[in-house]
């Protein structure tokens, strides 16, 4: 039971980890298309209201019909997703690899929770708790965590920790005087 559940909240919490990885990302997509805040804004936009759209019906199909391929497939749809918008030409095409991503987090997470529900043992409640608790830790401490392995892996760059490079920042003018 244990290897279970270890197993089924290792996948979610890969999923969200592609998820949270995207505002760490957003410095650089900034800085790499010129974005605008409100064009950022619809990034972020687009892969949570495919992911809230789609969701419900991978949990009708999951109620349905025996899916269990639908968890790897959904960490691979949302890892290859959110690992393409660095290799993609264009806001166009970032926008769909974000969607892709989103909609793998979206396949994974019926499919899990029903996964966690079958477990054996009267410890069901138990269960499904440790399942979103490690989601919402990793949740409150993502961005941070996220932040940190974007300044490892690329120092001095947009996004790496330093807001004196942050795209949306601009130096003050200087004012004759004192």
């Amino acid at each position: 039971m244990k290897y279970r559940l270890a197993l089924l909240s290792a996948g979610h919490l890969v999923t969200d980890v592609n998820q949270g990885a995207l505002p760490a990302l957003l410095p650089f997509l900034i800085s790499e298309y010129h974005l605008s805040y409100a064009a950022a804004g619809v990034i972020i936009f687009s892969t949570n209201i495919v992911s809230t759209i789609v969701q419900p019906l991978f949990g009708y199909l999951a109620d349905r019909v025996s899916s269990p391929w639908l968890m790897p497939a959904g960490i691979v749809l949302a890892g290859v997703g959110m690992g393409a918008t660095g290799v993609v030409s264009g806001y166009g095409w970032v926008l769909v690899c974000v969607m892709v991503s989103g909609i793998g987090v979206a396949a994974f997470h019926p499919q899990g929770a029903l996964m966690v529900d079958r477990i054996p043992g009267e410890r069901k409640a138990s269960a499904m708790s440790l399942f979103a608790l490690r989601h919402h830790r990793h949740r409150r401490r993502a961005g941070d965590h996220h932040a940190r392995a974007v300044g490892v892996w690329a120092p001095g760059d947009p996004g790496a920790g330093d807001s004196r490079q942050h795209p949306g920042r601009r130096p003050r003018a200087r004012t004759g005087g004192a």
